[in-house]
C-alpha cells in the first residue's frame, strides 16, 4: 500500500499517529525542539508530516506551517488548531522558515521518489536549522515501514547542510519490552 494510501485510511478509521506522539517520547522530542528555538530565537517552523497532531500542543506559538499527506489528518489538525497553517506536501511551493522538522515520518516513507521529494522539500524550506527524528540504519521495507540509512543521502542531495549534532533517544527501543524507539534526534545547519 502506497505511503499516501495508508495514512489517509489510517487517520479517517480514527487512527493515530503512535506512540511516538503520545507519554514520554513526545515530551522528549518536544524538549530538544524547544530547547534548540530556545536557544536560536527561532520564531518559525514547518512541521513535515504532523499526522494525528498531538506533538503540536508541546511547542511554543511561533509561526508554524504543517504539511501532511492525509486530507483527513489535515481537517483534523485544522479544527484542533484553527489559527494555525496545515496543508497537503503536494502543495508545498518554497515557502521557507527558519526550522524545518521531521519527526518519525522518513522510516514511513515506503516510495524512492516520494523519500527523495520529501528530504529535498525538509531542506529546501528551512533557512537555520532541519531537525529530524528518526531511525538511521537500512532494513528491507515492512509494511508501512522502510528504514533507510538517510544521513549519507543528506551529504548528497544537500552538501550545504551540515550534522551539527546527534541526540540518542532517552527512551532507546527494548526488545523486551516492546516500547521506545529506534529514533535518535539529528541536528543539521548551514555551512
Amino acid at each position: 500500500m502506497k505511503t499516501e494510501q495508508y495514512w489517509e485510511q489510517r487517520y479517517a478509521r480514527g487512527g493515530n499517529s503512535g506512540d511516538g506522539s503520545y507519554g514520554d517520547l513526545a515530551l522528549f522530542k518536544a524538549q530538544v525542539i524547544n530547547d534548540y528555538i530556545k536557544k536560536l530565537n527561532i520564531v518559525s517552523m514547518n512541521d513535515w508530516g504532523f499526522g494525528d497532531c498531538n506533538q503540536l500542543q508541546y511547542f511554543p506559538d511561533i509561526d508554524y506551517v504543517g504539511y501532511e499527506v492525509s486530507q483527513t489528518a489535515i481537517k483534523n489538525a485544522q479544527k484542533r488548531y484553527p489559527n494555525k497553517i496545515f496543508r497537503q506536501i503536494k502543495e508545498y511551493s518554497n515557502q521557507k522558515k527558519e526550522l524545518s522538522i521531521s519527526l518519525d515520518v522518513l522510516y514511513h516513507l515506503i516510495e524512492n521518489e516520494l523519500y527523495y521529494e520529501y528530504l529535498n522539500n525538509l531542506f529546501n524550506s528551512a533557512t537555520r536549522l532541519v531537525i529530524i527524528y528518526s531511525s538511521n540504519y537500512q532494513e528491507q521495507p515492512k509494511g508501512h515501514q522502510y528504514r533507510r540509512n538517510f544521513t549519507p543521502d543528506i551529504e548528497k542531495l544537500h552538501p550545504e547542510w551540515q550534522l551539527t549534532e546527534t541526540i540518542l533517544n532517552k527512551y532507546p527501543y527494548k526488545l523486551t519490552t516492546g516500547k521506545g524507539s529506534h529514533c535518535n534526534f539529528y541536528i543539521y545547519q548551514p555551512k
